[in-house]
């Protein structure tokens, strides 16, 4: 299920999680995650997107 970025944010205050946590166990830049919920574009390539991917912001494409 695709998620706002406001529901996103929503989970990490229930789950307590914080985004910094949360990017360093998936390896990803904390910059680039907080850049991403707090901008109006959605991601399209490279880290970005698969920072959005794993959110939930955006589906994962399937390859064929």
């Amino acid at each position: 299920m695709i998620k706002t970025k406001a529901q996103v944010k929503k989970e990490f205050e229930k789950s307590r999680m914080t985004l910094s946590e949360w990017s360093l166990r998936h390896n990803f830049s904390r910059d680039l995650v907080y850049r991403i919920l707090n901008t109006n574009r959605l991601p399209t390539r490279g880290e970005s997107k698969r920072i959005a991917i794993a959110l939930g912001l955006i589906a994962e494409e399937k390859e064929e």
